[in-house]
């Protein structure tokens, strides 16, 4: 964490401003190569999950998918 990134530091997410990205866009294309079994989305699927990045927050399908991506 960066000293005195305060406000600026919780809009920042994987790569970014929040406001700079289609997070919707993102996961779906997360969702989809996730679907595919590719294990690193499934990740960051559950991640987006967990925390409402880009879609509505479901803490347990995130959960779920973390440790399905970490088997």
């Amino acid at each position: 964490m960066v000293a005195g990134g305060g406000d600026e530091e919780e809009k920042r997410g994987s790569g970014g401003l929040k406001n700079d990205k289609d997070l919707r866009a993102g996961v779906a294309l997360c969702a989809r190569a996730a679907f595919l079994g590719h294990a690193d989305a499934i990740r960051e699927l559950g991640h987006c999950l967990q925390d409402g990045y880009g879609v509505r927050k479901n803490v347990e399908e995130g959960r779920r998918l973390l440790v399905q991506a970490n088997a």
